[in-house]
Order: structure tokens, then sequence, then C-alpha cells
């Protein structure tokens, strides 16, 4: 994170006035891929105040989430400024005077970078903008995904397919859970109910094993909570290595959850050994799947948008456009 905005900072030196948001996220070709791993780091950065808690370590931990904040802020992430509020507000309410404290930290954060964002402005006059309290046509397409769960129910369209009815949609309805619904039907509801209840669970009861500081619970807990929620609304299933940051938050989680007895783990993995063959299969099929799947929507993706002369929306190949004569094309 230190490295990223030294290197951030210094395009921003450089590009200055500039009208790409790009300038900002160096080596992401998209600036919500940004977003979706800051939510997630910004959180776990946390962790290097555990062992080391000295006022200068402090300063430096701050200055960067600052600076990766103030790059949310100006790239207009809101989902991203979303997930992480949700997740420090539940740390706040779950942890006492400890996420309170945590809470009052990160509102200093937020405030200095909309302040530096406001009387420190780095964007051109003619840079483009846009109106961050509309909806940006998502409720449109959220009303679709409805419409598409109840008409195909149980089964779902199927994946890939949210265009498959030759109605172009200017973009993904970045709302994961609805997106699922309207391709897998009754199947991600009740997938959906099981992961809540585990999820719930696991969030309320206590941590079995070792007793586990505070100081780790907290950045660990914020990092999944915002990791989740952004997964929901970002739109990060669109470019899925963006949220890659998600498994490391849930792999931290469960790390300060396993016993304390390393003597326990032979017979827990046993147990489950059934169970992660079959998740390790289905991970590999659905890569394969996948691979080929990408591989068809590039190649057509191309030719769309020349036939569509730049009126249709780049991203809709992921709404399983792999062809150009659908009705309504271009209109």
């Amino acid at each position: 994170m230190l490295l990223f905005s030294f290197r951030s900072f210094l395009e921003v030196l450089i590009a200055y006035p500039f009208s790409n948001k790009l300038t900002v996220t160096p080596a992401f070709g998209n600036i919500r891929a940004f977003a979706n791993l800051a939510v997630v780091l910004i959180p776990l950065s946390w962790l290097v105040l555990v062992n080391n808690p000295r006022v200068e370590t402090k300063v430096l931990a701050w200055s960067v989430n600052l600076f990766w904040v103030w790059v949310l802020v100006l790239t207009e992430a809101r989902s991203g400024l979303l997930s992480l509020g949700v997740g420090i507000l539940w740390v706040a309410f779950k942890y006492g005077r400890p996420g309170r404290a945590a809470f009052v930290v990160f509102l200093s954060v937020l405030f200095t970078s909309l302040l530096i964002y406001i009387f420190v402005p780095v964007l051109s006059v003619d840079g483009w903008t846009r109106d961050v309290t509309s909806s940006s046509g998502r409720w449109e397409l959220w009303s679709w995904s409805w419409v598409y769960f109840f008409d195909s129910f149980p089964f779902g369209i199927g994946g890939m397919m949210f265009a498959a009815d030759g109605r172009l949609a200017h973009a993904s309805p970045h709302n994961l859970l609805l997106t699922l619904m309207a391709e897998w039907g009754a199947l991600v509801l009740v997938g959906g109910a099981l992961f809540l209840v585990v999820l719930v669970k696991a969030f309320r009861s206590e941590l079995s094993g070792r007793s586990v500081s505070v100081r780790v619970r907290i950045p660990v807990v914020w990092a999944v909570i915002a990791g989740v929620v952004n997964a929901q609304f970002s739109g990060a299933h669109i470019g899925s290595f963006s949220s890659i940051a998600l498994i490391l938050a849930f792999g931290a989680y469960f790390a300060v959850r396993i016993p304390a007895s390393m003597s326990e783990l032979p017979n827990k993995l046993k147990s489950n050994r059934l169970l992660l063959i079959v998740l390790v299969c289905l991970w590999a099929h659905a890569s394969f799947l996948g691979y080929q799947l990408y591989g068809f929507s590039e190649e057509s993706r191309a030719s769309c948008a020349k036939e569509s002369s730049g009126t249709l929306y780049p991203r809709v190949w992921v709404q399983g456009r792999l062809d150009c004569g659908g009705s309504g094309f271009g209109h």
C-alpha cells in the first residue's frame, strides 16, 4: 500500500491537472478494480499496529489510509465508501470502546480526505463527472432482474444470460444477488439463505480456542464485512480477479477462529476431506468453463462493439451477449 501511494502520488504530481481518473490508480485498468482491493486492504492494513503500536507507525498507517480513501473519493467509488462505512459501523457496535475508537479514527481519515478533495482539486475543469446521488440506471436493471427471476422461476434464465432476450442493457445491474437470482433462480435463494445463516452464526458465536486480541479481530471483521458488501454492489463479479482480496479477508477471519491446539486439526481435516475434494473439483470445473467463456466473449466483443458504432455499452458481453444477432441490437 505504501509503494502504491508513492507511485500514485508521483503520477498526480506529473499529470496535474488531469481528467482521466486512471491517473491516480497506476497499474489498474479500471478504477473500480482499485476500489475492490481497497475495501479489504484498508482495514487489514491496521494489523500492522498489533505488534508495532509506536506513534510513528500509527502516523504512517493513518497517512497511507488517508491517501487510499482520498483516491476512493476522487474516483467516486460509491460502493467502496459504502462498504467501508458499513463495516466500521458494525465494528463500532460489536466491539465496544475499541470499536468506537476505530470508528473515530476512520472518520478522521474520511473527513480529511474530503477536505483534500474539496480544497486541493487535481481534476481538470473539463473532466468527466457524474451525479453520484443517482442510481446510474441501476434501479431499472434491478427491476429487470426481478422480472427475469419470476418469469424463469425456479430454474433461472441461465448463467451469463442476462441479456439473452435481445433487450440490450447499458450496463451490469451491479447487484450480485439479483443477478444470480435472475440467472440461477431458486438455487440462489437456497444457497444464499444457508450462507447467510452460517455467516450470522459465525459472527455471533464466540471465538473458539485461544483468545484473539480485539486489535486483531477489528481489522479482520471490518475487512470481511466491507468486502462482502462491496462484492454485492460494486459489480466486482464482472472482473472477478479484482475482488480476490476478499479471499484474503475470509482467510484471515478463519485463521483467528482456528483452535489453539494444533492436535485437533488432523481430525477436523479428515472429517472434511470429502467436502474439500468436492469443492476443489467444482472449482476446477468452473475455472475451465470460465476460461472457455472468456475466450468466446473476447472474440465477439470487438465485432459487436464495432457494429454498434460505439452506441453499445462495452460491458454488454458479460451479460451473455456472445453474438451480435439479437433483436434490437444497436438501437
